[in-house]
């Protein structure tokens, strides 16, 4: 047997060794990569379903006011509303609409 050979498998186990622990940091490196990537995307969209849901009150009277607008437009342009029949605006489509801002500024 040649006595360098002990020498250099020796050499070869302690690199085994250190390349078997690197690779092994670098899975728990990618794993922890993985998790935070995960948990990132779900806080995002909890974030976005969150403030949706804090702002949808808004956005509710929002519509009510802008459909109050075009009912007093269509009015005041000269079309008929159905459910009325009339083509000149009255007085209480107009007291419909300033409630709808005072309510908007509440």
């Amino acid at each position: 047997m040649d006595p360098n050979l002990d020498a250099r498998l020796k050499a070869i186990e302690i690199k085994l060794d250190n390349m078997s622990r690197m690779v092994s940091r670098m899975r728990g490196s990618q794993k922890r990569a993985a998790a935070f990537r995960v948990f990132y995307w779900l806080l995002i969209i909890g974030l976005s379903v969150g403030a949706f849901y804090f702002i949808q009150p808004y956005l509710t009277q929002l519509k009510s006011v802008y459909t109050g607008f075009s009912d007093i437009g269509g009015s005041l342009n000269g079309t008929k509303d159905p459910q009325r029949g009339s083509s000149a605006p009255d007085s209480q489509s107009i007291g419909n609409l300033i409630d709808q801002l005072k309510q908007l500024n509440n």
